[in-house]
């Protein structure tokens, strides 16, 4: 991640996020848990690695916000949750969501959901599942297809030519 652009990022993902329930998908060390915490009355954050979710907890006392988490793989937990978000983060590895934990994730109904993507690819796959509800679609500007009510905002945001920093970021709202 680019150190120049880690508070623009952060900024631009949470920007407008409220509600009663948030869920941060591949949620780490808190990045974005964190900051929710504070806006929301409830963040359910999901991780499948041991040391990041103890990493978040102890992240969490520091930062004096209470969350919920989850050490599992957020496809499994998205076949197991019967939460219903009002915004959703996600931020998987260059593999992205795959198509039927996306299937899952826009069965939650949440109103918004920000993907953050390395891989311009698994981000076209998974948003196209995300986007495409049979009989919930609605044009909205440009060619973006949609489902009924909701947006689809798609931005680069990349300081210099690796790879690394190249990070994709849709919202679908």
């Amino acid at each position: 991640m680019n150190r120049f652009l880690i508070e623009d990022l952060l900024k631009t993902v949470t920007a407008n996020a409220q509600g009663a329930l948030a869920l941060d998908l591949y949620s780490g060390v808190g990045f974005f848990t964190l900051p929710l915490a504070k806006v929301f009355q409830k963040v359910v954050s999901v991780d499948a690695n041991l040391a990041a979710t103890r990493d978040l907890y102890a992240n969490a006392e520091i930062a004096g916000v209470t969350i919920v988490s989850h050490n599992e793989h957020a496809e499994e937990f998205l076949n197991e949750t019967q939460e219903k978000p009002d915004f959703v983060i996600l931020d998987p590895p260059r593999a992205g969501l795959g198509a039927e934990a996306a299937e899952k994730l826009a069965g939650l109904g949440a109103k918004e959901i920000v993907y953050l993507s390395c891989d311009p690819s698994t981000l076209a796959r998974d948003l196209a599942v995300l986007t495409g509800s049979p009989g919930n679609r609605k044009r909205l500007r440009g060619q973006a297809s949609v489902m009924r009510s909701r947006k689809c905002i798609c931005s680069t945001v990349s300081a210099n030519i690796s790879h690394r920093d190249l990070r994709e970021v849709a919202k679908i709202a």
